[in-house]
């Protein structure tokens, strides 16, 4: 795929306009150019190793673009884990999210870290034309995660102005959860909260 790494690279199609999912929106991002897969053909972007020994309970963290909009086909984004002596697949995206980043997170457990860590992403071009399917990674880290990690994932699947159908995943091991809403710009904490089973 290509190195480019700013807003204003590679990216093209549904991914054209993509700001960088930092919160100033004006920082860089990395990609996989679905142009230079064809179908099956793979791409792979590697971290540098990461010292984690001083992790107690080590998280894995990254943003993803994914917005094919030019036609339905959907290339592979496998995300790896390596622990020192093996690889362990920890997400795999093949959907489109729409115009927007996705943030995923992954608790590194049960695994036994043996060594310096890595994160693997791996694109297989789908089946048709994978060269309009553009996908962006951003903000990769491997830290200690939170006591209540959020959910991640979060995708809006459908509804209207008075309903929302909502998907995710589990943060860790958590089976119930707290949405609220409330009008645009409410402070959190001040909306309206029901449970989420």
């Amino acid at each position: 795929g290509s190195a480019a790494t700013t807003p204003t690279g590679f990216a093209a199609y549904g991914a054209q306009q993509a700001p960088d999912y930092s919160v100033s929106g004006t920082g860089t991002f990395i990609g996989m150019d679905g142009s230079d897969n064809t179908t099956g053909e793979v791409s792979t972007l590697l971290t540098p190793f990461i010292d984690a020994t001083t992790l107690t309970l080590p998280m894995v963290s990254y943003a993803v673009f994914y917005n094919n909009v030019n036609d339905a086909t959907l290339n592979e984004l496998l995300v790896e884990f390596w622990d020192g002596a093996a690889w362990t697949t920890l997400n795999t995206v093949q959907q489109n999210q729409g115009p927007n980043w996705v943030e995923y997170t992954s608790i590194i457990d049960p695994i036994t870290i043996t060594g310096d860590v890595q994160v693997r992403f791996t694109v297989t071009g789908g089946t048709g034309t994978p060269f309009y399917n553009d996908i962006l990674i951003d903000d990769v880290e491997v830290k200690e995660a939170p006591p209540c990690p959020n959910p991640n994932g979060l995708t809006w699947t459908g509804g209207d102005d008075t309903s929302a159908a909502l998907t995710w995943n589990a943060g860790y091991q958590e089976t119930m959860w707290i949405l609220e809403y409330g009008p645009i710009g409410f402070v959190p904490g001040s909306g309206t909260q029901v449970p989420a089973p």
